[in-house]
């Protein structure tokens, strides 16, 4: 390979077309760990690094150089560095072939190898011939090569069961490099961990979706849609529910991650282009409920202030069939306050934002700096890089579209916007005291025009409102009572009906969601299994913990219990119980806090219930319970000094909470006047909405409906009765005539013939449908909905969230679960950046060391007899007839390594290497199997096919050589036709031409002949004019000689001869000029004559 540089660019000239492939190890004694190049002859050890390093991720090659080894029995024997300008091709052919191909074949290495290694700076001149190692050599190079093997500085592990030396260290090293490499996600085992990046990677789109379909979990690099693809897959396969636990502290990409695994569960659900509906249903409520559910805190731009389970249900076939969203403690405090540098829901953000001018002075909005509930925190923007802010004009588009999506009209939206912006205003009422005596210190509302828009906006009285807000009411006995607030109590009923307003629509909107997710399958009952994704708020420390996050800690202790049951105890267990040789793992167990939590009596959430009921109890009185009942329990701490809090040492670290408005929170008591106000409002919306039981208000919404169509109908028929007097007067009046009915009445009789021949198409009983989808949906999401409504029942908040969570639970527990680990990168919030610290401690608080070693160690795949049987009896010798003692001789025959799987009493144990190499064997087989039916059907069909084109060619030949002969035969009569032809006109044009040629033959004869025949009878005109005068003058010299008689008759005969000669000639003149034969024959004999004369 020559090669010529021009600034940084190299272009590269082959000299031959001949590749190898060189295997560059890691290590010296590296047995798997390589990766191939591909090379020529003539290609330098320099190149060869500088390609290794670029696929090895190793940086600089000037740092790194080749080298040559031989190790004999899996011992380094000697070593040799290559020049950068050796060629290592030509070196690998003179490798002895025998020798060297143990390497394919023996786990003890014999032969040569390359491996790449850095150099070392402290001895440049290193020899470059062989060096011999020694034993003692040996041993320290074996330890050494086992030591570098074990860095991940040369290879990243997208499983961390795969690291060959397990240690906090290497676990954060492997996370981290693979974070460096832009790779986010890490298996451990089927656990995914998710490092949130702070940053969009373009790895969700239908490419990726469509490439990780219906593939192994590990096939492909983890993503997270392997994990939804794994858990769809595995419910068809299995028909068992399935469910994905997201947890993680808040801030780490909990709510993005369940989006992305929404997204692909419905993908997965459509058919190509024949997707049901229910699917874009899901994907419109997941912005609706974060706009209305989500808000920015320090942490986190994107907070879920809530938490959520959504249920996707499928049919047998992997459509979809409906889903339920069932939602987890709103923190309604945030309405009302915010803490510094974080924002309320961002709903009121994007509803000012995004409403025109229109909506604005209907919705009489203002700006953000003008409200008490946006101000206090003085945060009205989400902070971020320029390229991350978010347009909240556009959301607000996006929220309306969602909300039409999923169902809500624009009527309802504007309803909707009505109570958002009451709720705001609520923030701007301000009271002042009545009169100026000390003593006296009831209020009354300050600011009464504000009170006045709120009342038009909720459409009630405002008389009415201004009363629930400054007095209370009260009953001894049979007489009512009315005290008015004071300044603080008038404060907290204000911010209590903003809390009870939003926390209402929040309920309403969440239930309209739920009854349009499962109302457009109401006509046929769920006959599949189900997927649920849970995305619940995430562990959380502030500075100042209160009671929202002492029951969000309580639920990610819930989760932690539930992950350590399934990764840790229920496994360790069933190794025992089969009995299994197995060496316990130590893990974290929470049940103590938990039972902290929720013990019967000394629990903490008793005691706060029993606080809240007790009418002369305090936050400190609820403290100092605490304090005597739990002040000796491990997870529970006091304070060295003496202040209003108290720890708890939860899984995720010790968190101390503010014992301050537990009591208040907890009871969220919803005050009789503020909602006998809303429900007297003259909006059917707002009545709705604070509802408490959604049946009952659709039982009534029915009867209401029944009646006003009875009223409607009578009102119908008195108005017909009406018309049809007015006709039948007016027939009588004009009876015997030929009166018509008026114009006006004739459509009227038209529309009346056409409805009453009219067939409405059959709709099913929608009423009744949604009276069944809201006992579902009730039943499920509503506190105490299956219980004897005459029984009196707790209402408390914590009553409520630990009913909601147990349930929530109990639905795991009949669930395979899928966990997702979600990290946070930093605390930053920074895109790409790696706090070290800040990851190792939430991998070591989630128990992931714990976790892969259990998952190094232990088996992942767990069967009975009967399941191996049935799944692998293709590999069986007796197949289905197999036995518990013919599958032990199986995986004996397999020659697996022992370590890696065991015989229990009733299943087969087997760790990932042997369940792949089953799989593996189990496809070769089925493939083989395959290919055979393939080989067959391909020969039926190849047969068929040839026989079909047989004939069809066959066929076609025939039509082709009729088509040739025909042709042909044309061509034949043609040329007959034209030969034909050519002979006519030929002997036409020779006729022509020897008639032409005769004819002016016989003119030139005719002429010819004329000219000699005249030049013939001149000449024997001459020749007789010679005669005569010859005889002339013979005679006259006989007349001369004699003057006889005779003389003188001689001379009359000839005399007359003349005569006759004189007139012959002048006869021939006188004719055509074309001789006959007879006149020809006559000239030559007188030719001939008169030559002989």
């Amino acid at each position: 390979m020559a090669a010529s540089k021009k600034g940084s660019v190299r272009i590269v000239r082959r000299m031959s077309m001949e590749t190898y492939m060189v295997r560059v190890y890691a290590g010296q004694l590296c047995t798997d760990e390589y990766t191939s190049i591909e090379a020529e002859k003539t290609t330098c050890s320099a190149d060869i690094v500088a390609a290794a390093c670029l696929k090895l991720r190793l940086g600089d090659p000037n740092n790194y150089e080749l080298a040559e080894v031989f190790s004999s029995s899996g011992q380094l024997c000697k070593e040799r560095r290559l020049e950068p300008s050796e060629t290592p091709v030509r070196i690998q052919l003179m490798w002895p072939r025998i020798m060297n191909s143990a390497i394919d074949r023996t786990s003890g290495l014999t032969g040569y190898r390359f491996y790449i290694r850095k150099k070392d700076l402290e001895i440049p001149d290193r020899t470059l011939s062989w060096r011999e190692c020694s034993q003692e050599l040996n041993a320290i190079e074996t330890f050494l090569t086992s030591f570098l093997q074990q860095v991940t500085c040369y290879k990243e592990y997208s499983d961390l069961c795969n690291l060959p030396d397990l240690n906090e260290r290497t676990l954060l090293d492997n996370v981290k490099s693979r974070f460096q490499n832009s790779n986010i996600y890490t298996y451990v085992g089927s656990i995914l961990i998710a490092v949130n990046p702070f940053k969009f990677f373009p790895i969700y789109n239908p490419k990726y979706v469509k490439m990780y379909q219906n593939k192994r979990l590990g096939e492909l690099p983890p993503h997270i849609f392997a994990i939804a693809d794994t858990a769809f897959y595995t419910m068809l396969r299995k028909r068992k529910n399935q469910c994905i636990v997201i947890s993680g502290e808040s801030g780490s990409g909990k709510t993005e991650t369940n989006n992305l695994l929404l997204h692909h569960l419905t993908a997965l659900s459509q058919k190509g282009a024949h997707g049901s509906g229910v699917e874009q249903t899901i994907l419109g409520a997941g912005p609706v409920l974060e706009a209305f559910g989500n808000a920015k805190t320090v942490h986190n731009n994107n907070s879920s202030r809530f938490g959520k389970f959504v249920q996707v249900n499928y049919k047998e076939n992997g459509m979809v069939h409906g889903a339920i969203v069932e939602k987890y403690l709103l923190e309604k405090s945030r309405i009302v306050s915010q803490a510094k540098n974080e924002r309320n829901y961002h709903v009121f953000y994007y509803l000012l934002a995004g409403s025109d001018e229109e909506e604005r002075e209907t919705l009489h909005l203002l700006e953000p700096q003008d409200y008490t509930y946006l101000k206090q925190s003085e945060c009205f923007i989400l902070d971020g890089f320029e390229e991350e802010r978010v347009d909240e004009k556009y959301e607000f588009e996006r929220l309306k579209q969602s909300m039409e999506m999923v169902g809500f009209s624009a009527v309802t939206q504007k309803r909707i916007f009505s109570v958002l912006s009451a709720v705001l205003l609520l923030g701007n009422v301000e009271f002042k005291k009545k009169g100026d005596q000390h003593h006296d210190e009831s209020v009354t509302v300050k600011t009464e025009s504000v009170v006045q828009i709120i009342s038009s906006l909720l459409k009630v009285k405002e008389k009415t409102l201004v009363d629930a807000l400054t007095q209370k009411r009260a009953t001894a006995g049979d007489e009512t009572v009315f005290m008015n607030y004071k300044m603080e109590d008038a404060i907290a009923t204000r911010d209590a009906m903003a809390k009870c307003l939003y926390g209402a629509l929040f309920d309403w909107i969440v239930l309209k969601v739920n009854q349009a997710l499962l109302a457009k399958r109401h006509h046929s009952d769920h006959q599949g299994n189900s997927i649920g994704v849970l995305d619940i708020f995430g562990f959380e420390d502030f500075t100042k913990n209160s009671f929202e996050q002492f029951c969000i800690n309580y639920a990610n202790e819930h989760l932690q219990y539930y992950f350590n049951q399934h990764i840790f105890k229920f496994e360790q267990e069933e190794y025992k119980k089969e009995g299994i040789q197995w060496k316990n793992i130590e893990f974290i167990d929470n049940t103590g806090c938990l039972e902290l939590f929720s013990k019967r009596g000394t629990g903490l959430f008793p005691l706060l219930d029993e606080e809240c009921n007790f009418p002369g109890a305090t936050n400190t009185s609820l403290l100092t319970k605490f304090n005597h009942h739990n002040k000796t329990y491990t997870y529970y701490q006091v304070p060295q000094l003496k202040e209003e809090a108290f720890f708890i040492v939860h899984y995720a670290g010790k968190v101390k909470y503010q014992i301050k408005d537990f009591r208040e929170k907890n009871g969220d008591q919803i005050r009789p006047e503020i909602v006998s106000v809303l429900k007297s409002s003259s909006l059917t919306f707002v009545r709705e909405v604070m509802g408490i039981d959604p049946v009952a208000l659709l039982r009534w919404s029915i009867i209401r409906t029944l009646i006003r169509s009875v009223f409607a109908f009578t009102a119908a028929g008195d108005n017909y009765r009406t018309s049809n007097r007015l006709r039948i007067n007016t027939n009588s009046q004009r009876r015997g005539s030929d009166y018509s009915l008026p114009d006006s009445l004739i459509p009227s009789e038209n529309l009346l013939r056409k409805n009453k021949s009219f067939r409405p198409k059959s709709k099913p009983p929608t009423m009744l449908s949604d009276i069944k989808t809201l006992k579902d949906i009730a039943s499920r999401t509503m506190y105490g909905s299956g219980r004897d409504p005459s029984k009196k029942q707790k209402s408390s908040v914590s009553a409520q969230f630990q009913w909601s969570l147990n349930r929530l639970m109990s639905t795991l527990q009949q669930a395979n679960p899928f966990f997702i680990r979600c990290i946070k990168s930093n605390a930053d919030k920074l895109p790409c950046t790696f706090d070290d610290v800040l990851v190792l401690r939430q991998l070591r608080y989630t128990g992931m060391l714990a976790t892969v070693k259990i998952r190094q160690s232990g088996y992942n795949h767990r069967l009975t007899f009967d399941e191996f049987i049935q799944m692998y009896k293709i590999l069986l010798p007796k197949g289905l007839l197999s036995s518990k003692d013919d599958v032990k001789d199986f995986l004996e025959h397999m020659k697996f390594m022992e370590e890696n799987y065991q015989i229990g009493i009733t299943k087969v144990f087997l760790r990932e290497t042997e369940k792949q190499r089953l799989d593996q064997a189990l496809h070769v087989a089925i493939m083989e199997r395959v290919i055979r039916v393939q080989r067959w059907f391909k020969t039926i069909f190849e047969r068929r096919n040839y026989v079909k084109m047989r004939a069809c060619i066959i066929v076609i030949q025939a039509c082709v050589r009729m088509f040739l002969c025909k042709r042909k035969k044309l061509r034949l009569k043609q040329n007959i036709s034209a030969l034909c032809i050519q002979r006519y006109m030929k002997g036409w044009h020779h006729r022509y031409t020897f008639l032409k040629t005769l004819s002016a033959t016989l003119i030139i004869q005719c002429w010819y002949r004329g000219y000699k025949s005249r030049k013939i009878y001149r000449n024997l005109l001459l020749e007789k004019q010679l005669e005569e005068e010859k005889a002339k003058q013979a005679q006259i010299d006989d007349l001369r000689s004699s003057n006889s008689d005779e003389g003188i008759l001689t001379k009359g005969s000839s005399g007359e001869e003349l005569d006759d000669i004189g007139r012959s000639p002048r006869r021939d003149s006188s004719s055509s000029g074309v001789h006959d034969d007879d006149s020809e024959s006559e000239t030559v004999s007188l030719e001939s004559k008169s030559r002989d004369g």
